[in-house]
């Protein structure tokens, strides 16, 4: 029933909430919070089960306001250029979008939808807010323009099922999990695959580490982390493995500036930290 906000340093998590809540749990995620994001400040989070947008404050936790959504949500991202809030309905093949208002707790208000066949599955913006991108599930991946709201290229990124997406923006490449376990690395400019790379199956969400040039899939199949170096052309290598938590349905992970891994082990409730040493 909340998005824990978790500090990297003491691990401690603040609770903020509120969002559907069950005495039961049956695996998946097709339940209460599911993704969130930070903007200018607050926090914005969807709930899948009440199928709405909540508006969050990260310093008392309270939930502030709340938009009714008219799809099943997946993600929600934040476009800086446009100071829009773009959630991936995938059932529904959209974007749906919600502009912010100039109040200091900005009202959110429906402000349009960008239809994609095939998907919307996963989105990531550049840190202008001006490209984005996003996948289909069967092996696509688009390039967006977010200010009109149109498709700039698509191309095949060669995954079975193309899930997870990440963006180097300094060399402005892509990266997406395939959920057969292969990791892929794109060239945004030419719209082609440089590189890939079969790693443990059960591949969902997916990091990278700019810092690092390092790229993290979390096989969740047989519960295995697999940490991949990104070299200067795009090319991917392994460098090693962690064993984390064997799920059908902890399939995340994410990194920190401070070069932490964390890994979704849903199924004991709980975060797994790796550091990379590599």
């Amino acid at each position: 029933g909340y998005v824990g906000l978790v500090d990297p340093h003491t691990e401690k998590v603040t609770k903020l909430g509120e969002f559907s809540t069950t005495d039961s749990y049956s695996t998946g995620h097709d339940f209460g919070t599911t993704s969130a994001v930070e903007a200018e400040g607050l926090v914005y989070a969807i709930d899948r089960t009440a199928m709405e947008l909540r508006q969050l404050d990260p310093d008392s936790g309270k939930l502030i306001s709340s938009i009714a959504l008219g799809g099943t949500p997946d993600y929600v991202r934040f476009v800086k250029a446009t100071r829009e809030l773009w959630v991936t309905e995938p059932t529904s093949s959209r974007f749906e979008i919600f502009a912010l208002g100039q109040e200091t707790q900005p009202s959110m208000t429906l402000s349009g939808e960008m239809m994609v066949t095939g998907g919307p599955e996963s989105f990531v913006v550049n840190a202008a807010g001006k490209v984005g991108y996003t996948n289909t599930f069967v092996g696509e991946t688009i390039e967006i323009d977010t200010k009109n709201r149109s498709e700039l290229s698509r191309w095949s990124n060669g995954c079975g099922i193309s899930l997870g997406i990440a963006y180097d923006e300094k060399n402005t490449r892509i990266f997406v999990g395939c959920a057969e376990g292969t990791a892929v690395s794109s060239d945004t400019t030419a719209g082609t695959v440089i590189s890939m790379l079969s790693v443990s199956g059960g591949v969902d969400i997916i990091a990278f580490n700019s810092h690092l040039s390092h790229l993290y899939l979390n096989g969740s199949t047989m519960g295995v982390l697999t940490i991949l170096d990104v070299d200067a052309d795009g090319n991917l290598s392994e460098l090693a493995t962690e064993t984390t938590a064997p799920s059908s349905n902890s399939s995340c992970v994410a990194s920190d500036p401070y070069d932490n891994i964390w890994i979704c082990d849903a199924n004991a409730g709980q975060l797994i930290r790796v550091k990379d040493t590599y």
